[in-house]
């Protein structure tokens, strides 16, 4: 076994190396004994001036050497529930961003923007801040005039008005002394939006005359009281309404073969249709543009979730007397010549 090694004392303001004479014997037999805390101050230990960390920082700063040793001898290490040396706080610098707040300390506030006052009215009563409207992107803002509708929005409008009807009207029992020339035998496997739509592409149907059709029901319903909008009589009506309205409000209008080829039906049936229709109202057939205004309007009050007048938020579904809204419950309204 090696003889222990000779304590070494290293000073900073020396460079030399002094060798101690005293050797600390260590005896085999005898157990080690531990250190206790007046065994650091006796004259016989070496003692430090600096810790290590601030001793390296000091002699790299006065030139001196870079390599420091400690001069404590080895000693084994004592398991003890306290910390064997001070804790030195660290420097403000070297805090982490995550330390957390001091209890008494407030933490920072992030910068918001500022938030404008609410208004006042006469009264002097806080009234809150305006919303701005049409802030739903899903609501599709409508012209106020109808004649610049576009077509197929307000083949929505209709169709829905459509759907609504021929679902109160479908439980209502059907005896023999209801059925009519426009009832068929089964309903039609087209839906009523296609049909719809069908027609306004291939003949070419304006704003008016789609609304005409509209008002079609009522006075039909009021001069012919068999007659009522379900999935058996929907779509003749709508072919022959068509047919109808485009003759009496447009200056150039097909022939009834072409009517009945995108209808589904035959001549004869159309002309027999026709007819009837002409007989039953009165021959009839062209409204006033103040009530195609007013079936515009309920029209769009109606789905006002989904609708609105640019510029006239306030006037849906507001108008008194509103004939579109009559034409859903099935009775009738105004009759214009």
């Amino acid at each position: 076994m090696n003889p222990p090694l000779p304590c070494i004392s290293t000073s900073s303001s020396s460079s030399s190396t002094t060798t101690s004479s005293e050797i600390i014997p260590r005896s085999a037999s005898s157990s080690v004994k531990a250190l206790s805390p007046d065994d650091f101050k006796s004259s016989s230990y070496p003692q430090y001036t600096q810790s290590p960390s601030l001793l390296a920082r000091s002699s790299t700063s006065s030139g001196g050497a870079s390599h420091i040793r400690s001069s404590r001898p080895h000693s084994p290490k004592i398991t003890s529930s306290k910390p064997s040396s001070p804790i030195v706080a660290p420097r403000a610098s070297n805090l982490s961003t995550s330390t957390p707040p001091s209890k008494c300390s407030t933490p920072p506030i992030a910068p918001t923007t500022p938030i404008a006052p609410p208004s006042r009215d006469d009264t002097g009563t806080l009234s809150p801040p305006k919303r701005a409207r049409h802030m739903d992107p899903s609501i599709k803002a409508l012209p106020q005039l109808y004649q610049h509708c576009p077509t197929n929005d307000l083949v929505y409008l209709i169709s829905d008005m459509l759907l609504e009807l021929v679902g109160l009207n479908d439980k209502i029992p059907l005896s023999g002394a209801g059925l009519t020339r426009f009832h068929s035998r089964a309903p039609p496997t087209i839906s009523i939006p296609d049909y719809l739509s069908r027609l306004a592409l291939h003949a070419s149907l304006q704003p008016s005359i789609l609304l005409s059709m509209v008002y079609y029901i009522d006075i039909l319903s009021t001069h012919y009281s068999p007659f009522v909008v379900s999935s058996l009589t929907v779509h003749r009506f709508l072919i022959t309404a068509a047919t109808v309205a485009s003759k009496g409000l447009c200056d150039s209008f097909l022939t009834n073969g072409f009517y009945a080829k995108v209808g589904g039906v035959s001549l004869m049936e159309l002309n027999l249709l026709e007819l009837e229709f002409l007989v039953r109202v009165g021959w009839r057939i062209v409204p006033k543009g103040e009530v195609l205004e007013e079936y515009y309007r309920s029209l769009i009050g109606r789905l006002q979730s989904k609708y609105i007048i640019e510029g006239a938020e306030e006037a849906l579904g507001d108008t008194p007397g509103s004939s579109g809204s009559s034409a859903v419950a099935g009775v009738a309204g105004p009759a214009g010549s």
